[in-house]
């Protein structure tokens, strides 16, 4: 109990404050005095993917459209796996190499994959990453440059979409907070 009594009780401009902090704007007196469950559900709808990831730094957990910086990013990659199909494609073309496959793994990156039978036609620029039962995996400049170019925007998407979320978990408590208070003054 005195574990308990210990703790000062939550007031309703500690979570104004985490309001101002979160989105670095002065907030509406009024407003707050209306917010419904409705408002919470549509901020929650406006914000979250709909099939948001188990883990939340793992990216994909901020619907497109919520912020701008994540969806460039996510227009980044999302070119950058355009790219990377095009270099299967070009590199099949130029090799003659029909089973020739772009794949990706968290070893070793981005890799060409060839079969055994097609390692004679394998062109000098390409670098022997690994070897496969039946395959051999390179990689090639062109290839690592659209790599980094992947990486480097999922990467900071997910540590923009982590941040983003960690606001939002705030928000939603200062609202949530908020409208409970409503309820108790309504009583």
């Amino acid at each position: 109990n005195d574990f308990i009594k210990s703790f000062r009780p939550i007031q309703p401009k500690d979570f104004l404050d985490i309001e101002k902090q979160a989105n670095g704007t002065a907030v509406d007196i009024d407003l707050i005095k209306t917010i419904t469950v409705t408002d919470i559900y549509d901020f929650l709808e406006a914000s979250i993917a709909e099939d948001p990831p188990v883990i939340i730094t793992e990216g994909g957990l901020i619907k497109r459209g919520f912020s701008k910086e994540c969806d460039e990013l996510n227009s980044i990659t999302t070119d950058a796996k355009s790219l990377i199909m095009a270099i299967e494609a070009s590199e099949k073309e130029k090799t003659g190499i029909r089973t020739l496959k772009v794949g990706f793994n968290k070893v070793f990156g981005y890799y060409i994959e060839v079969s055994k039978s097609f390692i004679d036609q394998v062109p000098a620029n390409y670098v022997r990453k690994q070897t496969l039962v039946n395959a051999e995996r390179y990689i090639t400049p062109d290839l690592k440059d659209a790599e980094s170019i992947v990486l480097n925007a999922r990467e900071k998407i997910n540590a923009l979409e982590y941040e983003l979320f960690k606001d939002l978990c705030k928000k939603i408590i200062a609202l949530t907070y908020l409208f409970i208070e409503q309820l108790m003054i309504s009583f």
